[in-house]
């Protein structure tokens, strides 16, 4: 049986990007037997209220 997981990138500030995480997920889920189906990235800040859905 195979697992899916969905991925979540985020960046903290607008100068980072969140897709450098990804690397590091990938290996993360390839260690532990399952698989990323699916990626969801934000590169805004939570601090501010008003954020793209």
């Amino acid at each position: 049986m195979i697992n899916f997981i969905r991925a979540y990138l985020r960046a903290s500030n607008k100068e980072q990007d969140a897709q450098r995480a990804r690397g590091s997920q990938d290996r993360f889920a390839y260690e532990h037997g399952v698989v990323i189906c699916n990626y969801y990235a934000e590169n805004q800040s939570l601090a501010h209220l008003k954020r793209p859905e």
